[in-house]
């Protein structure tokens, strides 16, 4: 698939340029579509966006389209290496725009395609406990802490593990699928099972007697 400004052995800055000044971020993800633009470039335009121009809302809408597109076509999905850091990369994006819900989503993705960084978790609990989610973000950061520890000392730095224990240390204990209700609704059974099971050795005791 061609996109504009990339050929095979460069790309045309100038008229990337060029483009950024009379489009818009929301323009984006249908000039994508009728480039039929390949992913992997767009992510290249993302990049660009983010690193060299300060562009973040173009980069965001860049990063947005290819990824939308490859949860679309998994079969070029697998093409990429790291698509866990992409999204990771993404919900940063969204964040930084003030897009706390795109953020959440996009961090949660890159979890979800077997991110071994610690940072997303990390983010993805801290926003989560904002929104008072707490057993969600209790969740997020007993994930990370379920990495291997050389991993949480190579890639957080000591604030962000200082960070990381503090938030642990003030969320509650995950109480597992149902919470409050399900462990009442346990209990009511269990005390029914052994209604009935003190029923029928009653049952038995009595029958004894009389024998």
């Amino acid at each position: 698939m061609a996109t504009p400004f990339i050929n095979a052995r460069s790309i045309e800055l100038s008229a990337f340029l060029r483009y950024l000044d009379s489009s818009s971020p929301e323009q984006v993800a249908s000039d994508c579509t009728a480039w039929q633009a390949d992913p992997r470039h767009v992510l290249v335009l993302g990049d660009i966006c983010r690193h060299m121009l300060e562009r973040s809302a173009f980069a965001r809408a860049f990063y947005g389209w290819a990824l939308a597109y490859l949860e679309e076509h998994p079969e070029e999905a697998r093409e990429l290496l790291d698509l866990a850091a992409r999204y990771s990369v993404l919900g940063d994006l969204c964040s930084a725009l003030f897009e706390p819900d795109a953020a959440l989503d996009a961090w949660a993705k890159s979890i979800d395609h077997g991110s071994d960084d610690p940072v997303p978790y990390l983010r993805l609990a801290q926003a989560l406990a904002r929104k008072g989610r707490a057993e969600e973000a209790r969740a997020r950061i007993d994930g990370l802490f379920a990495l291997p520890p050389a991993t949480l000392h190579a890639r957080l730095d000591p604030r962000q593990r200082e960070l990381a224990e503090e938030l642990r240390a003030s969320l509650p204990v995950a109480r597992g699928v149902g919470g409050e209700q399900d462990l009442r609704t346990r209990v009511r059974d269990l005390l029914q099972v052994a209604e009935q099971s003190f029923g029928r050795v009653g049952s038995l005791a009595e029958q004894r007697k009389k024998a």
